[in-house]
């Protein structure tokens, strides 16, 4: 079940003099299940690498494939780099292109 899914159901006292005191209770069970699923994503984000490789996929002169999964078109001649990409627009990551992937071929075939 999803955060919200485990905030709403959390049982509220049924005694209306109680009121006050369920909904005091319902605000820290709240804030308890937000606090574990903050750490449970603090956990996932430290495995992951700090910075997004992109490549430049072998049959197009043209795409590009980043690290997070996501696919990039320049024109032909260009690269992130010479875009001025810094970072990934998709993970947000410090950008890096392997020295390999960034020499390209300058010339124009005539595509």
């Amino acid at each position: 079940m999803d955060l919200h899914g485990k905030i709403m159901n959390i049982h509220p006292m049924m005694n209306d003099q109680m009121y006050k005191l369920g909904h005091r209770d319902a605000r820290h069970a709240a804030a308890e299940l937000a606090l574990a699923d903050y750490a449970a994503l603090q956990q996932s984000h430290a495995e992951l690498p700090e910075v997004c490789t992109w490549q430049k996929q072998e049959k197009s002169k043209r795409w590009w494939t980043t690290g997070c999964g996501e696919s990039w078109m320049f024109e032909e001649w260009e690269s992130p780099g010479e875009s001025r990409m810094n970072f990934c627009p998709r993970c947000g990551k410090k950008l890096v292109v392997p020295t390999t992937a960034a020499r390209h071929d300058n010339t124009h075939d005539g595509e």
